[in-house]
């Protein structure tokens, strides 16, 4: 028997894993863990065309292996994509279809905690008339306790932030304990993400800021701590170090579903624009400070991840000899990983200046 597909999603590489899907879709049409592989990829990749050329491989699981909860959940999952993008009228239709597929597989996945989270945030999402509610969203948390008493934990914190119970739902995200349930523990993680968000939006910046940086020790392999501390950095006037989360947060996992703040970024060339033509004005386009402008902006181009121009950049910053300046202009160049690879700096260390080899360079 193969190893299940869903275990080793996570350490495949994209192309992999459409490799892997091919081969296990035209080997096994309708194969449940290769269909909800499929449907996570898609979902990942959003593309309206793929979701809806992924719809009739979901339907054909539902329709080959009707006991398999992982084909409802990802029919649901896929239709629900479509229902979001469609008109009102043509959403309404769809609802029906998408609480029907997650109902479903929960009934027939009672311990699985996605497609349980999935009704949920259907249930809070849609209308009565549509067949949600927060009643049936109550009830389904009280249906859980007995069963998965931390799932139903996280699901009442899911009610409280519906509420805009943010200090109730951080308490019982904390207290719920995901155990080997790596999509409980997943859904905690997304949620304090989000109660930090919404703390950052109602400009409680030093609780936003506690809650988040609890988040990056808890998993320093996620994006989405690393990203909103960028935005706490950029919203208390800490560009630098904004710039550094953002950096970072490019390197990390579901980095893709972020959105890294444009507005800031671009606000940020901008001023870099305008301080750097006042310092070449002022001291002559060689100033050892035109360099650590000319540093930070590579700074900004490397979290939009438009690479050549940072390499451009830097390279420009590096032409400048900050050697005997009386001012701290080290510039130090990192790779993806945030790994220092060249300094130029006044006291020694890798020196980088300008004629060397920068192949390495951003």
């Amino acid at each position: 028997m193969t190893e299940p597909l869903m275990a080793r999603l996570p350490h495949l590489h994209v192309v992999e894993i459409d490799r892997d899907l091919i081969a296990r879709l035209k080997a096994e049409p309708g194969d449940p863990q290769a269909t909800l592989a499929l449907t996570l990829t898609v979902l990942t990749d959003g593309q309206p065309s793929a979701v809806d050329s992924a719809v009739p491989l979901a339907e054909a699981c539902v329709t080959r292996h009707a006991d398999a909860g992982e084909c409802h959940y990802a029919l649901g999952m896929l239709v629900g994509v479509q229902a979001m993008r469609a008109s009102m009228f043509k959403a309404m239709g769809l609802a029906g279809r998408v609480r029907e597929s997650f109902e479903k597989a929960v009934a027939l996945q009672p311990d699985a905690f996605n497609p349980r989270l999935a009704l949920m945030q259907f249930y809070v999402a849609a209308p009565g008339i549509a067949g949600g509610g927060t009643d049936k969203a109550r009830d389904l948390a009280k249906a859980t306790e007995a069963r998965q008493p931390e799932q139903a934990r996280c699901l009442r914190a899911l009610l409280a932030m519906n509420d805009e119970k943010w200090d109730e739902a951080e308490k019982l995200l904390w207290a719920v304990q995901p155990g080997n349930d790596t999509a409980l523990r997943s859904a905690v993680y997304g949620n304090l993400g989000q109660v930090a968000i919404q703390r950052l939006n109602a400009k409680q910046g030093p609780q936003a800021q506690g809650l988040l940086e609890k988040l990056l020790q808890l998993d320093p392999s996620r994006a989405l701590a690393a990203y909103a501390l960028g935005r706490v950095k950029a919203e208390t006037g800490a560009p630098q170090e904004a710039l550094r989360y953002y950096t970072q947060a490019r390197t990390l996992r579901g980095q893709a579903n972020l959105n890294f703040q444009r507005e800031y970024l671009e606000e940020s060339l901008s001023l870099f624009d305008q301080s750097i033509r006042l310092l070449e004005k002022f001291y002559g386009p060689l100033h050892p400070l035109v360099a650590a402008t000319l540093r930070d902006k590579a700074m900004v181009f490397f979290a939009q991840a438009d690479y050549q121009q940072a390499k451009k950049t830097v390279e420009r910053a590096l032409d400048i000899d900050t050697e005997g300046s009386n001012f701290d202009t080290e510039i130090g160049i990192y790779d993806a990983s945030g790994t220092l690879i060249g300094t130029d700096d006044d006291d020694g260390g890798v020196a980088l200046h300008a004629g060397q080899d920068r192949k390495s360079v951003v």
